[in-house]
């Protein structure tokens, strides 16, 4: 019996060493604090993790960039775009020091010995002064470089596509209007220097229309109007400044000589006058004269007479429309005489189909007041 027993002990016993893992407990779930039944949770084991090391990155803004090699010049400079950033160094992320006007005339005291790209333009760095005794750099691209051998030629390159593509912001046409000043001053070519003061007139009359009414007495608009007086002529009737029109005539009698004289011409012809006529038929004869007949007496054959020719004959036939609203008193008799004449004269030298509707004009005017 007891061998039995003993055998029967050893047939249930657990066996291949399975036993020694722990039975999966049962744990009884609740929903809304009612038990649910029992469900088996999967034994969890968290797994251990492995040691971490840090390495430190290594800080490539401690690397100090190669230093730009530069060498001593006297390169002449113009600045071509407003507002040209100085910098700290000849880098483009350096530090801002300042910024130039358009047209200013400098001297770089250094430049970097190799060309360096920003953006998509590749120029050498120029260590220039501002502010009296400062220096900084300015990158090439917004510079002209040039020598007495070019300065001319570089200046008009500058000036002509300003001139052609009309008034820009107020500050930037008076950046202008000063590199004119300072490039005619400095020119000894004949025809670039009349060219540039001619550009310097006409820019006058851009810089005024960019001045608002309102705010003449206000700056910058009252210290440029004060420092440039010379050149104004204030008009009652319109209260507005107006160029100085008898500063072109001027002009191109100074260089009469020379084939630009006539461009000069077309432009004091072109020239809003201060002042109104106020329905005086002398005072109308005279602004045509002043403008279109003083043209067509300089240049009878010049570029411009068939535009004068058909000015002075839109006036005119206007003039007679309303012949009967004028009035001339005896006094003025005299005056309207001489402008009747010097029209005249001016207008029979012309070859163009318009002549004829003048003259006819000019006679009907001395045949209902002069005679």
């Amino acid at each position: 019996m007891k061998h039995f027993l003993l055998l029967l002990l050893v047939a249930l016993a657990p066996s291949g060493g399975w036993a020694q893992q722990p039975k999966p407990k049962t744990t009884p779930s609740t929903t809304n604090g009612n038990r649910t039944g029992s469900q088996v949770s999967k034994p969890t084991t968290t797994p251990k993790k492995p040691p971490t090391t840090t390495t430190k990155p290594i800080n490539q803004s401690t690397k100090p960039k190669p230093a730009l090699k530069t060498v001593s010049t006297k390169t002449k400079l113009i600045v071509i775009y407003m507002g040209a950033k100085v910098h700290f160094s000849p880098d483009p992320t350096s530090a801002q020091l300042a910024r130039l006007s358009f047209g200013q005339f400098i001297e770089a005291k250094s430049q970097s010995e190799q060309k360096k790209k920003v953006g998509n333009i590749e120029d050498y760095w120029y260590q220039v002064p501002y502010d009296n005794n400062k220096t900084g750099w300015i990158f090439g691209g917004n510079v002209r470089t040039y020598g007495e051998e070019n300065r001319e030629m570089v200046i008009t390159e500058i000036m002509r596509p300003r001139m052609r593509s009309g008034a820009k912001a107020y500050a930037e046409e008076v950046a202008f209007f000063d590199f004119l000043a300072v490039a005619a001053k400095e020119t000894q070519n004949i025809d670039v220097k009349a060219e540039l003061e001619l550009a310097h007139l006409v820019v006058v009359k851009r810089i005024l229309r960019l001045i608002p009414m309102e705010a003449r007495d206000k700056q910058p608009y009252k210290a440029w109007l004060a420092a440039n007086e010379k050149l104004l002529v204030f008009s009652e009737p319109t209260q507005a400044y107006y160029l100085r029109f008898d500063l072109l005539w001027d002009l191109e009698t100074r260089y009469r000589d020379i084939p630009f004289a006539e461009r000069i011409a077309y432009e004091a012809a072109i020239t809003e006058l201060a002042g109104e006529c106020e329905g005086y038929l002398t005072c109308n004869l005279g602004r045509l004269n002043m403008r279109e007949g003083r043209y067509l007496e300089r240049y009878p054959r010049g570029v411009y007479v068939n535009d004068m020719m058909s000015k002075i004959e839109s006036t005119i036939t206007q003039m007679i429309s309303n012949l009967s609203e004028y009035r001339i008193a005896e006094e003025d008799k005299k005056d309207l005489r001489t402008e009747l004449g010097f029209l005249r004269e001016a207008v029979e030298a012309i070859e163009k189909p318009q002549r004829e509707t003048i003259l006819v004009g000019l006679n009907a005017i001395e045949e209902k007041f002069l005679r």
